[in-house]
């Protein structure tokens, strides 16, 4: 495993669902804006059945976890924490540090009683933006075309609905019109299609 220095940050971000366009017909819509990378990520949760801050709730809903990133010839492990205002997400803290082995650390995890709960499988596209701002259009197998924009600086707990306001005032500027702002991340709502399939 190599040495690593493990980050802790506030994500403050918006996730929402473009409706109506292929990922083609989105990038036409930023080609003001530079694209800087495009890179494949595949992350994994995890979960416990005696840990249970990793376990969904009733409704589907994530407040923690435990994930395996893998991306650009690395990979990463991360713990988020969700933090909520009633029933709304506000941000979470996040620990990620660079893991030398994603598969290592997984069978580390399984023979530990750890079990994969779900994996998001995203093409991500990241244009140049505003300064302090990360924007994102993201093509997720299974789900669709999402746009993501992310403050990239420490923020205090009393200037994150300020900032999330900007954000969407951003979002709306951007040209899309059909879009739907997301309450839950990616895995959740992969669970949630998962489930429903099944019904």
């Amino acid at each position: 495993m190599t040495n690593s220095t493990i980050i802790n940050m506030k994500e403050i971000e918006i996730l929402v669902q473009l409706h109506n366009v292929t990922i083609d017909q989105a990038k036409e819509k930023l080609e003001q804006h530079i694209l800087e990378k495009e890179q494949h990520t595949i992350d994994e949760y995890y979960t416990h059945e005696n840990i249970t801050q990793l376990q969904p709730d009733t409704a589907g809903k994530i407040f923690s976890c435990l994930r395996i990133r893998d991306k650009g010839g690395k990979s990463y492990i991360t713990y988020k924490d969700d933090k909520y205002k009633e029933d709304t997400w506000l941000y979470s803290d996040e620990w990620e540090t660079v893991v030398g082995d994603s598969s290592t650390i997984k069978s580390i995890l399984l023979k530990m009683g750890f079990v994969p709960l779900v994996l998001v499988d995203v093409i991500k596209y990241t244009y140049e933006f505003e300064p302090d701002f990360e924007l994102v259009l993201e093509d997720v197998k299974d789900l669709g075309v999402f746009l993501e924009i992310e403050y990239k600086k420490e923020v205090p707990d009393d200037s994150v609905l300020a900032i999330k306001k900007m954000i969407e005032e951003k979002i709306t500027s951007l040209g899309f019109l059909d879009f739907t702002e997301m309450n839950a991340g990616k895995p959740e709502l992969l669970l949630s299609k998962r489930n429903t399939s099944r019904l």
